[in-house]
């Protein structure tokens, strides 16, 4: 490396795992408010994760005393994020067992992006030309 170039570097990662659970109750009644005609009750379950990479990397070199510049630059990225869930839900009927079942649904989401970036950028000063 001469006084003329530079280089540089940075990276930096973020990383947030997340696991929330709610629970939804809800129980409805016709006419009389004190007997229960049916519920609803609900539960999910979350698996979140959020990771974000990132590298940077730049070479700069002065070309000449104009101040005419050569950049080469690389960058990369990299999301891996997902967000899954598991939501069961049973339905209750006190009056009538018959009509009770559940159900279940299972949602996987998840989220892989790479980036790649290489770039040049060359910045050539004009002498001034005087007439």
């Amino acid at each position: 490396m001469t006084k003329n170039q530079i280089l540089t570097a940075n990276f930096e990662k973020t990383s947030l795992p997340n696991h929330p659970f709610a629970v939804s109750k809800n129980m409805f009644s016709k006419g009389n408010p004190i007997s229960i005609d049916s519920a609803v009750n609900t539960n999910n379950k979350k698996d979140i994760r959020q990771n974000t990479s990132q590298a940077n990397f730049l070479y700069r070199n002065k070309l000449d005393t104009l101040g005419s510049t050569l950049d080469i630059g690389y960058s990369y990225i990299d999301f891996d994020n997902k967000s899954d869930s598991e939501i069961a839900t049973n339905y209750t009927y006190p009056g009538n067992t018959e009509r009770n079942f559940s159900d279940e649904l299972f949602i996987r989401n998840p989220l892989l992006i790479k980036i790649h970036t290489l770039n040049a950028d060359l910045l050539k000063k004009l002498p001034n030309c005087s007439r």
